[in-house]
């Protein structure tokens, strides 16, 4: 069995990491075949810069991601949850807008535990 697992947390060093490190482990205890990737460590250009994004040719790690994908029998992503949803890439980088800071402070926002608390 071909086995990915990515990992999508911003931190490689985390609880998130932890958790893939050991589910590739207990996966090749089993004799899985596994490969892990690693979504901090790629390095790409994240907008288009053509007309159409299929124009664009893809950067190293983003054809050696797609390569993995194709090569997986079986997928696992591990990525942590921030008030019950994925990551948005500014709340992964620490930027929050001014537009999320005010939305977060109505008072339905408060009252379902959304604010932030710092």
């Amino acid at each position: 069995m071909n086995l990915l697992i990515v990992l999508g947390h911003p931190r490689t060093a985390s609880l998130s990491g932890a958790l893939a490190l050991a589910f590739g482990e207990g996966a090749r205890k089993i004799g899985a075949d596994v490969r892990q990737l690693a979504l901090a460590t790629l390095e790409f250009d994240p907008h288009v810069r053509t007309e159409s994004p299929g124009d664009q040719a893809l950067e190293d790690d983003l054809s050696k991601a797609r390569d993995l994908i194709l090569w997986a029998e079986h997928l696992v992503v591990v990525y942590s949850t921030w008030r019950a949803t994925a990551a948005r890439p500014d709340h992964v980088s620490g930027k929050v807008s001014a537009k999320d800071r005010r939305l977060a402070m109505r008072p339905s926002a408060l009252a379902a535990g959304l604010a932030p608390t710092a």
